[in-house]
């Protein structure tokens, strides 16, 4: 096993909130860490973007060469009814959502499995995708989310003793895009954006907001505790429980 201080471990959506938080977290504890996102990282790129997927992989390998840990973060949520949803948004939501972590785990595992190397994929899922979960927000975005949750468990299952897979379902974060998503969820309804906070706390039983840095020790504990694989955490402060 690799020694802690010789680990490289991979983000992607680092500019901000979780990626970011993520991101520190892993440097404190001593990995190397490389950062993919559309700007400012150290592989600049657009995860909507799938033929650019293998790209990506690439160039992040030239710095540091193949990762121990893959953190697949980045994701965005539109926030729009389900009866307005249109074409592109549906297709914009799942390339980033679903196929961009997807394209990415496969690349690792090969890589992976052709070195004969262990390795650890955790994939950033949603609250809103999990049993239970009713006034999520969007429609839409839980979809992409449920189908990322599906893929957990099989997955981890077909790469056995060495590769581990698991996710962290995290409730309501406060990022730059969920900011965004309120002040329009404000527009649409009339309601202060500040009620509309104060109401996702109340829906959770610790009556509070997640923070990044919380997600970011989720991600650590899996990583540290090797007797997991197959895992969706549920980092929601209540908001599921099932």
């Amino acid at each position: 096993m690799k020694a802690l201080e010789s680990k490289t471990a991979w983000v992607t959506g680092a500019s901000y909130g979780i990626g970011r938080a993520i991101a520190d977290a892993l440097r404190e504890a001593g990995y190397t860490v490389v950062t993919l996102q559309r700007s400012g990282g150290d592989v600049a790129c657009d995860l909507y973007q799938a033929k650019k997927i293998e790209q990506a992989w690439q160039a992040a390998e030239k710095i540091k060469g193949m990762p121990d840990l893959l953190i697949l973060n980045a994701g965005a949520c539109i926030d729009d009814e389900f009866v307005n949803t249109q074409l592109p948004a549906l297709q914009a939501t799942f390339a980033l959502n679903v196929f961009s972590p997807m394209l990415l785990a496969r690349l690792a595992i090969r890589s992976w499995q052709e070195h004969q190397r262990a390795g650890h994929i955790i994939f950033i899922g949603s609250q809103a995708a999990l049993p239970g979960a009713k006034q999520t927000g969007t429609t839409l975005y839980t979809a992409a989310k449920g189908a990322l949750h599906a893929i957990i468990g099989p997955l981890a299952w077909e790469c056995g003793q060495t590769i581990k897979i698991n996710c962290v379902a995290p409730g309501d974060v406060m990022t730059p895009g969920e900011e965004k998503s309120l002040q329009i969820r404000s527009n649409k309804t009339g309601t202060d954006v500040t009620e509309l906070i104060a109401l996702a706390a109340k829906n959770t039983v610790l009556k509070r907001w997640v923070k990044p840095e919380e997600v970011a020790q989720a991600v650590l504990f899996l990583e540290h505790c090797t007797a997991m694989t197959g895992t969706i955490l549920n980092l929601s402060a209540g908001a599921t429980i099932h």
